[in-house]
């Protein structure tokens, strides 16, 4: 009985060690090791096909202010109901990962550009609800940039790297906002050349 004891309890530990290892502490959601691993194993699935995947690249706008004011274990359960609200509005096929600090990107297979503006729209107005737990002047958005196979690159890496930048257009633009890479185009051949 002892060692069905033992063996039982340490079965327990080594399942919640290995979901320690896969998902985010603070949030719960895949930490960005294993959710570029799986990205990256998305993609490969994708190539020599007609599928279409989308990135989207989401940071959190003025969650300094929430850490400023009310603190830092205050910003946490901020985080942690966007992390939640993040995974709701997402498929059971949507991949969603904690990038870092207050940086979260989603693999949405299937889902062209387009398709992924909505469901990006959708997924703001899910942060928003957060706002009800907090003060008016303390309210946090979400800013999104979007990239997508094939259309605007063919490997992962490119894609996190163009809808990161389409994100900080949207910030840019004063945030919680959703912006593509085809906008950051434009954007950059709008500029005026300088010699």
């Amino acid at each position: 009985e002892e060692i069905e004891r033992l063996s039982a309890a340490n079965e327990k530990l080594h399942t919640r060690n290995e979901r320690a290892a896969r998902y985010d502490r603070l949030t719960g959601i895949l930490n960005r090791a294993n959710f570029e691993k799986e990205a990256h194993k998305e993609l490969r699935k994708a190539r020599g096909t007609t599928s279409y995947y989308s990135v989207l690249f989401c940071d959190m706008d003025h969650l300094k202010r929430v850490n400023d004011e009310l603190g830092h274990e205050a910003g946490d359960r901020v985080l942690r109901q966007v992390g939640a609200a993040l995974k709701k509005s997402l498929r059971g096929s949507d991949l969603i990962g904690r990038y870092g600090g207050d940086e979260f990107v989603a693999l949405l297979p299937g889902l062209t550009r387009e398709i992924a503006y909505d469901r990006a729209d959708q997924i703001i107005a899910a942060v928003r609800s957060v706002n009800s737990l907090l003060s008016e002047d303390l309210h946090i958005g979400l800013s999104v940039g979007i990239a997508s196979y094939p259309f605007d690159a063919q490997d992962y890496a490119t894609l996190v790297r163009l809808a990161d930048q389409a994100m900080y257009l949207a910030k840019r633009e004063g945030g919680n906002r959703i912006r593509s890479a085809n906008d950051l185009r434009l954007f950059w051949e709008e500029m005026p050349h300088t010699a």
